[in-house]
């Protein structure tokens, strides 16, 4: 497969993925890219390989700050 998530490398983003039924968001930033593999960093510093196959939709994560 092409790299084709290579210019969101480094940003926040959010994942819509595939799993059998289930459809799951993750939320995260995008630190690496591989032929068949993305890796995604979560907020708890954990890596994650994801198939490039159970992805759905990949779009950019905006931050909200909200005035507590």
């Amino acid at each position: 497969m092409e790299k084709v998530y290579s210019e969101r490398i480094g940003r926040p983003i959010v994942l819509r993925l595939a799993y059998g039924q289930m459809r799951v968001l993750l939320r995260g930033t995008l630190v690496g890219e591989e032929a068949e593999l993305l890796r995604l960093r979560t907020a708890d510093r954990l890596d994650v390989d994801i198939s490039k196959s159970r992805v759905l939709a990949i779009e950019e994560d905006t931050p909200v700050h909200g005035t507590a």
